[in-house]
């Protein structure tokens, strides 16, 4: 009873506190941040009765199983899909092979300076799973500053998307590592085994999502009674979700990962389904519970660092004593050296393909860099920690305490820095972002719920002020081949994006979205078509646009 107490007060807290900080714009203090503080303050009142923290019972379990989930479906259900395939190229490489690179770069670096004396002595699976939960970015202090702010979108969307992929690559090549004994010496052989694993997890686990999914959604899609009671709509979006999640757990690949898929299969093929009272209910609902469950997490880490100086009669419970300042310093240097691997050579590479209206600018640059916080993922992940070396020790109290000082430092100093660097940058002035995230309310789709059948959609036309060329923007005679090359790298993904759209409409809308929509698609298809060809030729004489045809 005490412990829901508590907890039911911190939450009106933090929703009053939230709607003050939205109010006002601030930027030098996050949510997330916030909560933080709130937690904080609530450990240090804990921490006056023991008796009282015996009776709160905080379980470190529920992280993972109960919390973290709608956070991911969330953040699946929120991308949009054309601002996501517009940065697809960008989005795949830091989020996967950036990934990979920090987590080799973090474990490595530890590994090294533990046999060198530098810190604690350990072994490379230990290090490595170390670097792979600390390498789950979570900005999400950062893309509230950016929503304030209105940075360009090409900014917020990369940072956005990496983010959404990145836990998904993190927590399954953690789920890979830890089947590795600590006897095993670490060898090329084995580093490949481990990385076609962490795909097999990432495959497999996608593969569940859409079978189950797609599933559903087809029949979710005949049963027209549904739309006279929405919350049954909502419950079987929500149980088919989390019905992946299990069942991916169940099959020894990441729930996570499933869950992640399954709320952008739930946005693409059952969401536009649902009635409108559905339609809202569903956004309102699944965002009221994110909010809550990311709230929580904060919450009670902010309370675990508080209880850190407590003494406790509790084996499991971390103790500041814990915490060794050498492990923490190399962990920093290492995750500010993993990001810049991880950011600048990648994205200075996939530049080379980008026409120079849509390329990633060197203040980008070092935003996205910057903006690399760690929070609600790693110290989900690491409570899981179950790992003992060949001598049967286990360094989970060190993980846990460097992994809550990293996510309270980064969420604390980058979250607050962030808008004063964005300013310095002028990266603040732009109009709002169409982002990735976005609130899903101000662009309902259109839909006869009677017949399940979406009405089509007018596309936006190519106005005579995108068609004005300015003077200043031309390449000059040097670049012009360059240019030239990269406005046909841009306009082939541009059809290989319309070509995807057009089979999706045609083929997999009227099977797994709205069952009648086959009258409308030709003419949609004819539409996009159009409208493409127009986008495809600009690009190709003076590319000032991406891609207008596609829908999310």
């Amino acid at each position: 009873m005490e412990s829901s107490l508590v907890l039911l007060g911190l939450l009106l807290l933090l929703v009053l506190i939230s709607l003050a900080l939205d109010a006002t714009q601030c930027t030098l203090l996050s949510k997330s941040g916030m909560a933080l503080l709130v937690g904080v303050l609530c450990g240090l009142a804990i921490a006056t009765d023991p008796a009282l923290y015996q009776r709160l019972g905080f379980q470190y379990t529920i992280f993972f199983d109960v919390l973290l989930p709608p956070i991911i479906y969330e953040a699946g259900f929120s991308v949009q899909r054309l601002a996501f395939f517009q940065n697809v190229g960008a989005i795949l490489l830091t989020a996967i092979l950036g990934t990979l690179i920090s987590a080799g770069v973090i474990g490595l670096g530890l590994y090294l300076a533990g046999h060198a004396g530098a810190g604690p002595q350990l072994e490379w699976v230990e290090a490595c799973l170390f670097g792979a939960l600390i390498s789950a970015v979570d900005p999400v202090a950062t893309l509230a500053c950016f929503s304030k702010l209105h940075v360009p979108p090409l900014l917020f969307n990369i940072v956005f998307g990496e983010s959404v992929l990145n836990d998904a690559v993190a927590i399954a090549l953690y789920q890979s590592l830890l089947a590795y004994e600590s006897s095993r010496s670490v060898s090329l052989g084995v580093l490949l085994q481990v990385l076609l694993q962490t795909f097999s997890i990432l495959l497999g686990s996608i593969g569940i999502s859409i079978a189950l999914l797609l599933s559903g959604a087809y029949g979710f899609a005949r049963v027209r009674h549904l739309r006279h009671y929405p919350v049954y709509e909502v419950l079987v979006c929500f149980l088919l979700a989390f019905l992946t999640y299990f069942a991916a757990d169940a099959c020894h690949l990441s729930g996570i990962v499933a869950l992640f898929f399954s709320g952008m299969l739930t946005a693409h093929y059952m969401y536009p389904v649902m009635s409108p009272p559905g339609q809202t209910f569903f956004h309102h609902a699944l965002e009221a519970a994110a909010f809550v469950a990311e709230s929580l997490v904060y919450v009670c880490m902010g309370v675990s660092a508080s209880l850190c100086f407590v003494q406790v009669a509790d084996a499991d419970k971390i103790h500041y004593t814990d915490l060794d300042w050498r492990f923490v310093a190399w962990t920093c240097v290492m995750l500010l050296l993993g990001r810049a691997l991880n950011t600048f050579p990648l994205l200075r590479w996939v530049n080379t393909y980008r026409v120079p209206s849509v390329q990633i600018t060197r203040p980008m640059l070092l935003v996205i860099w910057f903006t690399g916080l760690r929070g609600a993922v790693s110290f989900a992940l690491v409570t899981t920690w179950s790992y003992t070396d060949a001598n049967g020790t286990s360094h989970r109290k060190l993980m846990m305490t460097t992994t809550l000082f990293v996510v309270m430092s980064t969420t604390w100093l980058i979250g607050g820095m962030t808008g004063p660097l964005l300013r310095a940058l002028n990266l603040s002035q732009r109009p709002t972002p169409p982002a990735l995230s976005s609130d899903r309310l101000a662009v309902l789709p259109e839909c006869d719920h009677e017949t399940a059948k979406p009405v089509p959609v007018r596309h936006r036309s190519v106005s005579q002020e995108s068609l004005r060329i300015d003077e200043s923007e031309r390449p000059s005679e040097a670049a012009a081949d360059d240019v030239t090359h990269q406005s046909r790298l841009h306009a082939r993904f541009a059809r290989m994006i319309e070509c995807w759209h057009a089979f999706d409409q045609q083929h997999l809308m009227p099977v797994f979205g709205a069952a009648s929509t086959r009258v409308s698609v030709h003419r949609r298809h004819q539409e996009a078509r159009s409208t493409a060809s127009v986008d495809v030729h600009l690009e190709a004489t003076e590319p000032t646009t991406m891609l207008t045809s596609a829908n999310s």
